[in-house]
């Protein structure tokens, strides 16, 4: 029975000492956060501009099949209730 005691113990502070670390991680980066001078105002227009001219939310563009076709309809496309 020792030998599962000293595998929770062993877990456990394991598991504490990754918390600890997270924790100072967190602590270092509010001190250089309070460090980096006061807060300036926010142009959120700008800011949206910025973001939606990154290439990570930029359209992309859409390149014609190999058929010719800009775009075929999968095969299992509604049909109205004439058939047609």
């Amino acid at each position: 029975m020792n030998g599962a005691i000293d595998h929770n113990t062993s877990h456990r502070k394991e598991r504490q000492d990754a918390h600890d670390a997270k924790l100072e991680v967190l602590r270092g980066e509010i001190r250089a956060g309070l460090a980096s001078g006061d807060a300036a105002p926010l142009d959120m227009a700008e800011i949206k501009a910025e973001a939606r001219a990154a290439p990570r939310f930029a359209k992309p563009q859409s390149e014609p099949k190999e058929s010719g076709e800009a775009f075929a309809p999968p095969p299992h496309s509604f049909r109205s209730a004439s058939g047609q």
